[in-house]
């Protein structure tokens, strides 16, 4: 397995990303050394420890999700209880974020990856947010030109029990080839979202998705 690390947001960006969300939730995503892993995730503006409140653990990945705060504050995140692939402990990591409040239209949002993202996987987990917590979301990963189209496993609907802010949601794509111009689209009783992604299982470590 990968070094334990968070991808998403990273603490070697030159600036504090500011992620505006659109909803109760803000994501913070990584590898995981180890499937023997406790992880826990943090969130502290100097004032005390704010605990996610949602765990997801998925093929080689894990996803934390928070309550967002309704104003703009900076934080550290910290995420504990990960791993080397020995299974020796890792020291916590730490990264800067912004968190403003956003504004998301009826129906669903993609979150992580980002339009235009290498993902150097052949596994990739789109995440999101959705204000329609009473219909199933589907998702489709196509490539015309190498006449590529699979469907996605959804792992977290938007109306999942026990959801902890509501409207989150998770689909896994596997056994994705290398090429470029992949268009990722998920669809929720006809409203429908796209971004374009690239896959290069040969690249170097995969990139943050952006705010």
């Amino acid at each position: 397995m990968a070094k334990s690390k968070i991808l998403y947001p990273r603490k070697t960006m030159k600036k504090v990303p500011v992620v505006a969300t659109t909803g109760p939730t803000f994501r913070a995503c990584g590898e995981r050394g180890n499937d023997a892993e406790d992880i826990n995730g943090f969130l502290n503006d100097g004032s005390g420890d704010i605990a996610h409140n949602k765990l997801v653990l998925t093929d080689g990945r894990w996803i934390l999700f928070f309550n967002a705060p309704a104003s703009a504050k900076t934080y550290t995140l910290r995420v504990e209880g990960l791993n080397k692939p020995n299974g020796d402990p890792e020291k916590p990591r730490t990264a800067e974020v912004t968190i403003k409040a956003g504004h998301q239209e009826f129906g669903p949002q993609i979150v992580t990856p980002g339009d235009g993202d290498t993902i150097t996987s052949g596994t990739v987990i789109a995440t999101g947010s959705s204000t329609d917590e009473a219909n199933p979301i589907t998702g489709t990963l196509s490539n015309a030109t190498l006449g590529v189209s699979k469907s996605g496993t959804t792992l977290i609907e938007p109306f999942d029990p026990p959801q902890p802010s509501g409207g989150l949601w998770c689909i896994r794509f596997t056994e994705v080839p290398d090429g470029d111009g992949f268009k990722l689209e998920v669809n929720q009783n006809g409203n429908k979202v796209s971004i374009t992604i690239n896959i290069d299982t040969a690249g170097p470590e995969n990139p943050p998705p952006p705010p």
